[in-house]
């Protein structure tokens, strides 16, 4: 299955707070249970969840973590990680109301979605 993980920390967020440790548990479990972990690559929730998701993919042999973790990007932005598979998204924007718009490729490829935040 293909796990789209979405979000952001809140305003208050501190290293080693629950919300770390949730966003850890999160990419770590869907990893784990032989699931693709899609997401952004814009933010630290998207580092956080995606390292973790790394670390699980490289403590089994039979996981690539190229196959396995799939981030998105949007031209001209940096990666907010290097971890897995990064691809540039078709869009810009992800305003649906531009001219061109189309459904943005993780979200079109995701079997589930998780939004956290």
């Amino acid at each position: 299955m293909k796990i789209l993980v979405l979000g952001g920390f809140s305003d208050d967020f501190e290293p080693g707070c629950d919300q770390e440790l949730f966003a850890k548990a999160l990419g770590k479990a869907i990893v784990s249970k032989g699931h693709t972990l899609l997401n952004g690559c814009f933010n630290t929730f998207d580092n956080v969840v995606t390292e973790a998701a790394f670390e699980a993919s490289e403590s089994r042999e039979e996981l690539d973590s190229h196959a396995v973790i799939q981030s998105y990007v949007a031209k001209g932005a940096k990666p907010a990680h290097q971890f897995g598979r990064i691809r540039k998204l078709r869009i810009t924007s992800w305003d649906p109301g531009q001219e061109g718009w189309e459904i943005p490729e993780p979200i079109a490829e995701a079997d589930a979605v998780v939004i956290v935040g």
